[in-house]
């Protein structure tokens, strides 16, 4: 069981990835490096930051998918979790304290999938 939710925890990671490296870019990136009020620090600042998500994703990515194949190293899918479930309450804490906005964007629901698939995993593991 615990292989099936690590796998799963992988799979949410890559898809997650993959559409925030390919696909997402062009609706939230090119908007925010072409408006003309930003400076350049914020908006180049904005744009590695997103480029951080998506090297944050697949490390998630490649993270459970070591653990699910070789059933060793807990703590890297203890460390991925945590990490999963810090994101999501960075952006429930924005949307909170700044804006709702955020509650109607992806990345909520993306790492707090992650984060509950991984404890999940990770409590599989402990009880047998």
């Amino acid at each position: 069981m615990p292989t099936l939710l690590f796998l799963s925890a992988c799979a949410v990671s890559g898809l997650g990835f993959l559409g925030h490296a390919f696909g997402s870019g062009k609706l939230f990136v090119r908007p925010l490096l072409d408006a003309p009020t930003l400076s350049p620090q914020v908006k180049w600042l904005a744009y590695c930051s997103w480029h951080a998500v998506s090297v944050l994703l697949l490390g998630f990515t490649i993270a459970f998918g070591y653990v699910a194949t070789y059933r060793e190293s807990l703590e890297i899918a203890v460390f991925a979790t945590a990490m999963s479930a810090a994101f999501a309450l960075v952006v429930v804490s924005v949307a909170i304290r700044h804006d709702s906005v955020m509650f109607r964007l992806p990345a909520l629901y993306l790492f707090s999938v992650i984060a509950l698939l991984g404890l999940a995993g990770v409590a599989a593991s402990l009880d047998g």
